[in-house]
């Protein structure tokens, strides 16, 4: 039966140094492991209602393993729901030159105002490469928001935090943030 992952956060804890390493790719015989399968499983009911996306670093695993889980949000103009799926390995094939701004927050920064967020650039579409949890290759291309979540979710794989991007006063606090959108909507 899943069970929902505690988040690592970014802290002075040691446990958090995860979210700053590069993670390693899993074998295709440990892809099939009980185990990893038990993590997907994990992470898929940690992402639930409340993620887009997750990946196996921010649950304390530093392994190149990704959720996408794409939802109809109102605080993420252009989004919509798409069947979760499970990544990888993934690599990127190619990035669009088009850039795109948009939202990023993230289930490991949190501050005493809630999760921050930040509007910033991040390529319109990447072609990707990755294993499914059944260790099958695919290539796709995804666009747009789905885009946005891997780019944001790849990241944390390489130990990339969105906040690397940018400046720390131009981080908009959760409170703030949901105002915008109220006014927004």
């Amino acid at each position: 039966m899943p069970t929902a992952l505690k988040i690592i956060m970014v802290d002075q804890s040691p446990e958090s140094m995860i979210l700053r390493q590069k993670a390693r790719s899993l074998t295709p015989e440990e892809i099939l492991k009980p185990e990893t399968q038990q993590l997907i499983d994990d992470m898929f009911e940690t992402c639930g209602s409340i993620a887009v996306g997750l990946a196996a670093p921010q649950v304390g695993h530093s392994i190149r393993l990704l959720i996408l889980a794409p939802k109809s949000r109102k605080s993420f103009p252009g989004s919509f729901y798409e069947e979760p799926i499970a990544v990888i390995n993934p690599i990127i094939l190619a990035k669009s030159e088009e850039k795109v701004y948009g939202w990023d927050g993230c289930m490991s920064i949190k501050n005493d105002r809630g999760y921050p967020r930040a509007w910033f650039e991040r390529h319109r579409s990447v072609e990707v490469q990755f294993l499914d949890w059944y260790g099958n290759s695919h290539t796709r291309r995804l666009d747009g928001f789905v885009s946005r979540i891997f780019q944001h979710e790849f990241d944390h794989l390489e130990g990339v935090l969105f906040t690397d991007y940018v400046d720390a006063k131009d981080l908009v606090q959760e409170d703030d943030f949901n105002k915008k959108m109220k006014e927004n909507a």
